[in-house]
């Protein structure tokens, strides 16, 4: 099993969060935690200028990824697929601004 950190105290964790903010997890939709129509349009045009995953090259369920947050620009994405962008998860720690 690989572990991770919770990420709303910083513990060791199997999982995003740890067992004592597990059940505290907020409960939000992808517009509450500020993917927005915005973020779509962003994404969408990512997406459409380059129809391949950054990390394994396939061109199936891309989708984008933030390396910025608020992501503004097309530099604060990279494009993913939804594979790849479940291994980064939140792995990249003080590298994501919330």
């Amino acid at each position: 099993m690989t572990w991770t950190t919770c990420i709303t105290c910083g513990e060791p964790s199997p999982r995003r969060y740890c067992a004592e903010h597990t059940r505290h997890a907020p409960k939000q939709s992808a517009s509450q935690r500020g993917y927005d129509a915005r973020w779509q349009r962003l994404s969408k045009q990512a997406r459409r200028l380059t129809p391949w995953c950054a990390d394994c090259g396939t061109s199936d369920d891309l989708t984008g990824d933030h390396l910025r947050w608020p992501a503004r620009t097309l530099a604060d994405v990279e494009v993913v697929c939804r594979s790849c962008n479940s291994k980064r998860g939140a792995s990249r720690g003080d590298n994501v601004r919330r």
